[in-house]
């Protein structure tokens, strides 16, 4: 028996409207993963069970909207400059929701200097505060397609190719 966290992910505007599949994670003190899901039809989800402690939530995947850590926090920065959720023995803490904004993408195609797709890689996408998503990998056809990042200006970091080089792209607007 532990405690849970509930609330609602909305696609912000006005009226907010609820974000159906969108990934959870909650993290404990040190950084670890430990429990996951996805919101419903309604936008709504409720964690597993945990135990009393302190927590920080987090939205993830691939809905065309900006990730954030709770509470309203670009998923770029560090997860632990978001604010704690309070967990207790046998309750739900709720109310815990995120209001997600529309964002752009990095997307394109990785090549050989001969310009062959190259597959087999992955691309960082950074922004000042060092990381803006998880790696994206490349697919056989050598393109990938980044998570939604918020507007401004990034650089693009393609690596583990095989026995090619990565390479770089500075300055890509979005």
């Amino acid at each position: 028996q532990g405690g849970r966290v509930a609330g609602h992910v909305w696609a912000e505007g006005t009226p907010p409207a609820p974000l159906a599949n969108v990934a959870m994670e909650v993290h404990d003190a040190a950084g670890q993963s430990v429990c996951g899901g996805s919101t419903d039809a309604a936008g709504a989800y409720t964690t597993c069970a945990l135990p009393a402690g302190s927590y920080r939530l987090r939205t993830g995947g691939m809905h065309g909207y900006v990730n954030e850590v709770y509470e309203n926090v670009p998923w770029s920065t560090v997860w632990s400059s978001g604010t704690p959720v309070a967990v207790t023995t046998g309750d739900v803490t709720p109310n815990i929701d995120f209001y997600l904004a529309e964002g752009g993408y990095v997307s394109g195609t990785v090549r050989t200097i001969a310009g062959e797709p190259l597959s087999g890689g992955f691309i960082s996408i950074l922004d000042s505060y060092g990381s803006v998503c998880p790696d994206v990998y490349v697919n056989p056809d050598g393109t990938y397609v980044s998570p939604a990042v918020p507007p401004g200006t990034y650089d693009v970091f393609a690596g583990g190719g095989g026995a090619y080089l990565g390479g770089q792209v500075e300055g890509v607007t979005v």
